[in-house]
């Protein structure tokens, strides 16, 4: 159905309002098709609603396009009860090299391989506490292991679930560096468009409206927090509008700690494709102001506002799954097989406002 002139107007307005669209508008976060100073990629070995089983596989391939350098890995669980728990490791690369780094399911957690030892052949096995959460690579200096801003990397990621005999991938979310020599050369990765580029004001993606054999999640993640701090409680509030087809508006909000894979109707029932009242719509995320649990992480990085609250930034993907046996987008067929596919949620040109004077960083390992 077509809509009005008014109403089309009025929602063109409000996301060039939320989106900072500008008939020349330069971007200043994140190019996610460049190459970066240090990338995001999501692991996920099941245990969660996107996997169906724990027979998911997650690989990660990274490719240094530019002189030697240390990738510094932190791999952060977002396991349910390991907030903000993280291991860290080192993978010392060549100059145009790519590393694959594969998750398997392990006994508690999940299994890591990979191989960058310099043109050696020797594969490392690492047991990972975990199942699912996300992979920050960062680079540094492999002559005084100082943490490097050059954007000279790349990645994307495959979750192959072999349960279902499916699989989804991605992009990883890129990094730039903000000032070439910028920041401080140490584990604390500040957003801040000196060291890093600055999160998105606002995501937004479009969706198949989930039905009874389609489902739609949100993967997300923020990396403002501190890595080992237990803080036990939601660190990020997005408001969620979501829109069918006549540009119908629905409101609704999430909250989580540092990681999260949620089905598009635990947030709000209404995305189903009945109540929605259309087959597909389109969605945005806004970060909120929320209480901040982890008041030496805040208190670190806060500029003068109110310690305990933030305005924590957030980025991730959408997921979309049609279960072996249905009837499809428009009920006309019927599926052989379970199908998947991912895409990086679209974002805003203009960076995130953090609370007052408040700076996102990471605070790795």
């Amino acid at each position: 159905m077509l809509a009005s002139r008014r109403n089309v107007i009025g929602l063109a307005t409000a996301l060039a309002f939320v989106f900072g669209v500008s008939g020349q508008a330069a971007a200043v976060t994140f190019d996610l098709d460049e190459t970066a100073a240090a990338v995001a990629a999501p692991v996920i070995t099941g245990g969660s609603s996107v996997s169906y089983n724990s027979n998911a596989v997650t690989l990660v391939t990274v490719t240094n396009a530019g002189p030697e350098v240390i990738l510094h890995v932190n791999v952060i669980s977002g396991d349910s009860g390991d907030d903000w728990q993280a291991q860290n490791f080192d993978c010392r690369v060549t100059a145009s090299e790519t590393v694959l780094f594969v998750f398997e399911p392990g006994s508690s957690g999940s299994d890591l391989s990979y191989e960058c030892n310099l043109n050696t052949d020797v594969v490392d096995r690492t047991p990972m506490i975990t199942r699912n959460g996300i992979m920050f690579i960062s680079l540094e200096d492999p002559a005084t292991g100082e943490t490097l801003n050059s954007d000279q990397i790349f990645a994307d990621w495959v979750v192959v679930d072999y349960g279902s005999g499916s699989a989804f991938s991605s992009g990883a979310i890129a990094f730039q560096g903000g000032v070439p020599d910028g920041g401080t050369p140490d584990r604390k990765y500040r957003f801040d468009g000196i060291e890093y580029a600055q999160f998105p004001a606002a995501l937004a993606t479009n969706f198949v409206a989930p039905d009874y054999d389609i489902d739609a999640h949100l993967v997300l993640f923020t990396l403002d927090g501190t890595a080992g701090a237990a803080n036990g409680g939601p660190e990020v509030s997005v408001s969620v509008k979501f829109y069918n087809d006549d540009e119908v508006q629905f409101s609704a909000g999430y909250t989580f700690d540092c990681f999260s894979i949620v089905d598009l109707r635990s947030i709000d029932p209404r995305f189903d494709a009945s109540a929605l009242g259309s087959l597909a719509g389109h969605l945005t995320l806004t970060p909120e102001l929320t209480n901040y649990s982890d008041l030496a992480h805040d208190s670190q990085y806060d500029g003068g506002g109110v310690i305990g609250v933030r305005k924590t930034p957030v980025h991730g993907w959408i997921v979309q799954t049609i279960s072996d046996g249905g009837g499809g987008v428009n009920g006309s067929y019927t599926s052989t097989g379970d199908a998947a596919w991912a895409r990086t949620l679209a974002q805003a040109t203009l960076p995130l406002e953090p609370a007052a004077g408040d700076v996102p960083v990471y605070g790795g390992r």
